[in-house]
């Protein structure tokens, strides 16, 4: 869900995708959080690129503590701004151990751009691709070799997923 959170605030696919591989989803809800409470005060005056300030407050959050906390506003729910000591205590997660990226059709939607939409054949191909990567059987990444196809080249595609996913279902 972190991911279509992302693109409900403007932040590209691609952007989203990447975001939400390195953060996990408690931190991108919390930033989202953060992010919503701070543009509801005088800050708001200040700021020029919402989704930049988005991005840039889950890829450094260490850069808006002092803001946050003039604002009364907290990254996590109930608690305080972090101290100086628990700031230079703090670890960076690494990409390997971030969380699962919930898989949503909106997120395979994304990455199809809207290409799929216009005709029956697009909309079934669409659809089966829907299918296969909420079904774990096809990555996002994946379906990026999907844009700017024809219809028989998307058709092979999605085909050799199938069958890769369910030998005899093709």
């Amino acid at each position: 869900m972190s991911g279509a959170e992302l693109t409900d605030k403007k932040v590209t696919g691609s952007q989203a995708l990447l975001l939400a591989q390195k953060h996990s989803l408690e931190t991108i809800e919390q930033t989202i959080k953060a992010f919503e409470m701070l543009l509801k005060t005088e800050y708001r005056s200040k700021v020029r690129n919402t989704t930049g300030l988005l991005i840039s407050m889950l890829e450094k959050p260490n850069d808006y503590t002092n803001i946050l906390s003039s604002h009364s506003v907290s990254m996590k729910p109930g608690s305080s701004a972090p101290t100086q000591k628990q700031k230079k205590s703090r670890t960076v997660p690494s990409v390997d151990a971030a969380a699962p990226v919930e898989r949503v059709p909106k997120m395979a939607l994304t990455v199809l751009l809207d290409q799929f939409d216009a005709t029956l054949t697009r909309r079934t191909l669409r659809d089966r691709v829907i299918q296969l990567y909420v079904g774990g059987q096809v990555e996002l990444l994946e379906l990026t070799q999907l844009v700017n196809t024809t219809d028989e080249d998307a058709t092979r595609l999605v085909g050799e997923w199938q069958e890769r996913s369910d030998p005899k279902a093709v």
